[in-house]
């Protein structure tokens, strides 16, 4: 799981700080974030593994806005 949310990391910063990819692109990563989110173990894993590195505050904010929105609907 920590390789997956390096990768999710690479994305992110590909388009919200790099601008080396369109909107079009980003929506279809983002939208496989979210579906992966959806699996309690992910959400479970990124509270260790978060506490173990940083990846920065605003891509924090954006997988703890995604799990909290994920909590909301159950």
């Amino acid at each position: 799981m920590w390789l997956y949310f390096d990768l999710c990391f690479e994305e992110y910063s590909l388009y919200h700080d790099l601008k080396l990819i369109d909107k079009k692109l980003w929506k279809i990563w983002e939208s496989g974030i979210k579906a992966s989110f959806n699996k309690p173990a992910f959400s479970q894993c990124w509270m260790i593994i978060s506490q173990q590195t940083s990846y920065g505050s605003d891509f924090e904010k954006f997988i703890n806005a995604i799990i909290s929105s994920q909590k909301q609907l159950s």
